[in-house]
């Protein structure tokens, strides 16, 4: 597997976006390099500039799910935390030059295409995706790619989670109920994201807030994991990169921004935190 951060060592991240980049291409163009297997060449920045945004939005779909607790949105609140994870694995797979782009033409077919990079080499190969579950392939290619952090079979449970708030009637159905309203509370009042949560010298309350995390605070806890390791492999990439300002002012810009959303303080401060700590350590080196 290659080194990503030496990889970047030389690349500027673009101001465009990978697919804003390719719909300029025709589609036909695209059907004919697939046609020829032929590969192309100068995406690096852009799948660069995709994932810092994937991270932002991932970080603001965070903060957005916290906010819809506040409001007893139990249901749409789940959901929102999905999205913050699948952000967050996009933004990482980008990282390793994969990624799925819908093209949308004006009078013509959505292309979807599978862009991977060929390996030890700034080529990029290009084939047709025509059939099957975006967001399940995404979640293999995530589990294919980072082993460590997504099993097949936990990235099934992600989907079939999100499904379930998203189009079962039996769950959002109940979202007016006490049990809901609680439920909701509880993702609200508790900041699963401190990783010292629930670390009390009282045994009993040690149990209690262990059995909150696993019942409850795990969706937080693992969406702020998720957007963790964006950090610490863009931290990586920074630390090496010739362009280390603009991370450092990517960070900046989110770190101040999210200050203008509604969310817990809590929520805001513990990701500011890790903007802030990436920030001291980049301007250190």
């Amino acid at each position: 597997m290659e080194d990503i951060a030496s990889y970047y060592t030389n690349v500027e991240p673009s101001i465009y976006l990978l697919k804003e980049t390719l719909r300029q291409k025709p589609r036909k163009d695209f059907l004919e390099i697939i046609r020829q297997k032929r590969n192309i060449t100068d995406l690096d920045s852009f799948f660069l500039k995709d994932a810092v945004e994937f991270l932002r939005l991932s970080i603001l779909n965070l903060l957005s799910y916290k906010f819809l607790m506040s409001g007893n949105f139990l249901a749409w609140g789940e959901v929102t935390n999905y999205y913050g994870a699948f952000y967050a694995i996009n933004c990482l797979l980008r990282l390793k030059g994969f990624a799925l782009v819908h093209i949308d033409y004006v009078e013509e077919r959505v292309l979807r295409i599978k862009i991977e990079r060929v390996q030890g080499t700034c080529e990029y190969k290009i084939s047709q995706w025509k059939k099957g579950n975006p967001h399940q392939f995404l979640w293999g290619k995530f589990s294919e790619f980072y082993p460590e952090l997504c099993t097949l079979d936990l990235g099934e449970i992600f989907i079939k989670e999100r499904i379930r708030w998203n189009y079962d009637l039996y769950l959002p159905s109940q979202s007016m109920s006490h049990y809901a309203k609680k439920q909701a509370r509880i993702r609200w009042e508790n900041n699963f994201l401190d990783p010292n949560f629930g670390v009390f010298a009282d045994p009993d309350a040690a149990i209690y807030y262990a059995d909150l995390m696993a019942d409850t605070g795990y969706h937080e806890a693992g969406l702020g994991d998720f957007i963790q390791q964006c950090i610490e492999h863009l931290n990586k990439i920074a630390e090496r990169s010739n362009y280390k300002a603009y991370y450092v002012s990517f960070y900046e810009e989110i770190a101040s921004g999210i200050e203008d959303f509604g969310s817990h303080p809590d929520t805001i401060r513990e990701v500011q935190s890790w903007l802030r700590s990436s920030i001291a350590n980049l301007e250190k080196i």
